[in-house]
This record gives C-alpha cells, sequence and structure tokens, in this order.
C-alpha cells in the first residue's frame, strides 16, 4: 500500500495532482435488460472497448497507482474478455456490478478463482418494485445469482438506484435485513439522475425523500453489521464532489474519457491520448478546481444540486456531449432541479451543517 501511495506522490509532483484511487470502467453497452431510467439509455446498446485498448488502460492505471476498478456496463458479464483482464490484472482489485441475470455458478467459481474480484448485484427493493424497474423475473434471477456467489465464496454487495418509488422500501430495516441474510456485506445507494434525455423526472427523490435516506443510513450504520454508502448523502465525509479524478472518473464503452459515471461530457477519448494526459486536461483540471461545488456538502452534485457549475464547464472547456441525450438534458433540466431546490427543507439549505 506505501509502495501504491509513492506512485500517486511521484504522479502528483510529475503532473501536479494525486491520480485518484478509483477508475470506473464501462468495457460494454450491451445488456440483456432495459431498465427504467438506466443513465446509460442515450449511448445505445452496441459500443465495446477492444480486448487490447481495455488492457492498455489498466497497465497505464498500474503505472499511475490506480488499483481499485469498479466494472460496470452495460452488462459486465456480456463483456466477452472480462476474465482476461482480472487475469492479466492480478494486482488490481475488481468491483464488477451486474444484474445477475447471467451469473452462473461456473462463471461465480471462475470469479473465485481469481481472487481479486468482489460482486455488486443490482437490486431496487423486494420483487415488486425490482421487477417493475428491470422487468419481469429479475428479482428471482438476483435471488439465485445470490445463491451461486455464496457458493462460490465471493464478496457481495448489493446497489439500488434510490428513486420516488422506492425510497421507502430499499431504505427499510427489512430489506437491509433481507440482503444480509443473502449474503451482502455492502448496500450502495445511488439517487435517480435523469441524464438519458428520454428520463422520467418524475422518478427523482423528493429533498424530503433524500433526508429521510440520509437519516436512515444513519441509522442502519449503527445497528446493522452492512457497510453503507449514500452516494450523495456522504458527500460531507469526501468534502463534496469527487468527479474528474479528484477521487474518481469515468471511461465509457465508446473510450471517453468522462468527470463522472453520471456527467455525460468529455474532451478526451483514451483511443487518442494516455491516462495521464486526460486526468490532467483542461476540463478535469477546471472542475477540481470548482469542488467543492457547494460550501454545503450535501449538496455536492455539479449536475442536480449545481447545475450551473457544469453548464459553464462545458462553455468553458469546449467539452463535447458523448452521447446526443445528455445535450437536451443538459440544456433543458436544470430548470426543474432548481425549482427543486427552492423547496428545499432547512437542513439541506443550511450551509455546511447537518441538522440530524
Amino acid at each position: 500500500m506505501v509502495y501504491r501511495r509513492g506512485k500517486r506522490d511521484y504522479w502528483k509532483k510529475k503532473l501536479g495532482f494525486r491520480p485518484p484511487f478509483i477508475l470506473i470502467l464501462s468495457p460494454t453497452l450491451k445488456c440483456n435488460l432495459r431498465c427504467k431510467g438506466c443513465y446509460t439509455l442515450g449511448y445505445g446498446m452496441k459500443p465495446e472497448l477492444s480486448q487490447q485498448l481495455a488492457d492498455r488502460i489498466l497497465r497505464e492505471c498500474e503505472e499511475l497507482g490506480i488499483y481499485f476498478i469498479t466494472i460496470l456496463g452495460g452488462e459486465s458479464m456480456l463483456y466477452p474478455h472480462l476474465f482476461h483482464l482480472i487475469d492479466r490484472h492480478p494486482d488490481i482489485f475488481f468491483q464488477i456490478y451486474t444484474n445477475g441475470t447471467l451469473l452462473t455458478q461456473e462463471k461465480a467459481k471462475r470469479l473465485a478463482d481469481c481472487g481479486n474480484v468482489a460482486v455488486v448485484l443490482s437490486i431496487e427493493g423486494d420483487e415488486k418494485e425490482t421487477d417493475t424497474w428491470r422487468g419481469k423475473g429479475v428479482y428471482k434471477g438476483i435471488m439465485q445469482a445470490f445463491e451461486y456467489l455464496n457458493n462460490a465464496g465471493i464478496i457481495i454487495g448489493t446497489s439500488a438506484t434510490v428513486t420516488r418509488e422506492n425510497v421507502e422500501v430499499v431504505s427499510s430495516e427489512e430489506f437491509i435485513d433481507k440482503m444480509i441474510s443473502s449474503g451482502s456485506v455492502a448496500q450502495i445507494y445511488f439517487l435517480y439522475i435523469p441524464v438519458n434525455g428520454m428520463a422520467d423526472f418524475s422518478f427523482m427523490v423528493t429533498p424530503e425523500q433524500r433526508d429521510h435516506l440520509r437519516r436512515r443510513v444513519l441509522t442502519i450504520r449503527n445497528t446493522k453489521p452492512i457497510f453503507v454508502l449514500d452516494f450523495w448523502n456522504d458527500g460531507p465525509h469526501v468534502s463534496g464532489c469527487i468527479a474528474a479524478g479528484r477521487r474518481y472518473f469515468h471511461i465509457n464503452a465508446m473510450g471517453d474519457v468522462e468527470p463522472c459515471v453520471y456527467t455525460h461530457i468529455a474532451t478526451d477519448n483514451i483511443r487518442n491520448t494516455s491516462l495521464a494526459q486526460a486526468l490532467n486536461s483542461q476540463l478535469f483540471r477546471d472542475i477540481r478546481s470548482r469542488q467543492p461545488h457547494n460550501p454545503n456538502h450535501l449538496m455536492p452534485c455539479m449536475i442536480i444540486d449545481n447545475p450551473y457549475v457544469i453548464r459553464d464547464v462545458i462553455k468553458k472547456n469546449c467539452a463535447y456531449f458523448t452521447h446526443p441525450a445528455q445535450k437536451r438534458s443538459t440544456q433543458f433540466a436544470p430548470k426543474k432541479w432548481i425549482t427543486m431546490q427552492r423547496h428545499m427543507p432547512s437542513w439541506l439549505n443550511r450551509s455546511g451543517k447537518r441538522n440530524i
């Protein structure tokens, strides 16, 4: 670990900043499901990184001291080179997100044999909530995936897209107990963000629901044997936004180097530049110079909390949209987000303070 930190310290001297801890890599956008509100809907389902390019990205990560890689999609189990990459980079720890429906006992055993993998199953609540969001029969497929992963002895986490319709369920004691008994050691929450150009704003949580989730996370942490991460309400623990290489960044299946999984803009494609150059781009430096975007770290996001930031960043850096639908989201959605901000309760408007 000291050696790896030493690498990042070396690059800090050379580049002027310390490389991030995590890369989010989406090597394929192919998927067997078409979930409601998926943030990837605007991209289409065809793009995919070649084995050679994905391997080069991971080699450059190792050179920079980045040894934690989260694999997203599309559906990660549909990426034909997944096991090759894991085998080729035994020093990297891979966190693989999957909808679980394509997992088999053989694949679970294969992942376990690698020894450097944890699997995160995406589940939106009980059977009703999950199948409504992901498709009929998906919940049963996830439960079967739990069995395969437990039999193989793999570390399991669970992830939920939090919407106005399921926030009460996924934050409930009953749901958490179900995940723990199923083998999950980590529960991760991501607020639904309408960034695909065809999204339904009615899925967005209300400010009161966002506060409800925050309070429930505090209770779960104090009472349950499971690690919990709330990607927005945990802003105070990391001093706001962590995008653009401050702590993490995203490379999509077309090779675009994006500041964040939800921020579908770029100025660089990994096919035409090195990872170090992309991380030190004007776009990324500009975003990092603005962080935190709000003195209240419970409002960290430059998309849903501080939309004027992303619009100014795009204009100043001549960033391109990594899919056409993102342009529509950026142009029109902020008006609705700002309207929501005006009705935020006092706990969220109180700059930098939390009323627990």
